[in-house]
């Protein structure tokens, strides 16, 4: 397929889809492959149920950051976690107030999860729902400029996990300018603190001191080092670290 398709006078690109069950990172750029499945089937659920069909967001999460498939991930070739959930569900981006174990539809909490993770994967994003049903909420997270710049960076790089365990984990994944995006995320019941270190994560260029731009709000500010957020339950907090 892969031949016959660099044979066609025209840009096409080619999805690879098995499901992950094969390793197709290891082989996906041989066959001629621009990306290729590295999950089973993405839907619109936080877990999804062991006898149901699919995975949820959480099992997706859990699936990336247990498969060795980072290293092949980059230009021209692309692991995918497969299309976006935001927006689906028949009351998808309902409030955030509502209690933390309501796992379908995805909570604002969830979606911005789901959203912000599959930027610093670097992933291909492509929206799985009918944009004319699309909520305010919806079109301000698919179109979150900071977002964007952290998947679409150039270096193409996969954000891995720094810490796992328990309800934190910190990812994070190296960008252009010497930086990097950092995600703090909670997976307990409720908000807390999570903290870190630059030294612990994925910056390249060291430095007296680093700007820090939280992605949701825009907000800046300086450290020399410390890193810490305060996210609530399901929730990602994630900033843009650049050295000064």
């Amino acid at each position: 397929m892969g031949e016959a398709l660099a044979g066609v006078d025209r840009d096409i690109v080619y999805s690879i889809c098995e499901w992950g069950k094969n390793q197709p990172w290891e082989w996906g750029r041989n066959v001629g492959g621009h990306l290729w499945r590295a999950t089973d089937d993405l839907v619109a659920k936080w877990r999804a149920d062991p006898d149901e069909f699919g995975l949820g967001i959480a099992d997706v999460l859990d699936r990336m950051a247990d498969i060795d498939a980072a290293a092949a991930h980059g230009p021209g070739g692309w692991n995918d976690p497969d299309m976006l959930q935001i927006g689906n569900g028949p009351e998808s981006g309902q409030s955030e107030h509502e209690p933390v174990d309501v796992q379908r539809p995805l909570t604002e909490a969830e979606q911005r999860t789901h959203f912000a993770f599959w930027c610093l994967l670097a992933a291909p994003l492509m929206i799985g729902v009918d944009l004319t049903s699309l909520s305010d909420f919806d079109r301000e997270l698919l179109t979150n400029e900071r977002l964007l710049a952290i998947d679409q960076d150039p270096l193409g790089i996969q954000g891995t996990p720094d810490r796992r365990g328990g309800d934190e984990e910190i990812w994070s994944k190296r960008l252009q300018d010497g930086g990097a995006a950092v995600a703090f995320h909670n997976r307990g019941a409720s908000e807390r603190e999570i903290s870190t270190h630059v030294s612990a994560v994925d910056v390249r260029n060291s430095a007296d001191r680093y700007r820090v731009c939280d992605c949701w709000t825009g907000n800046e500010w300086e450290t020399s080092g410390p890193l810490a957020m305060t996210v609530k339950p399901r929730d990602t907090a994630i900033v843009r670290v650049t050295p000064q």
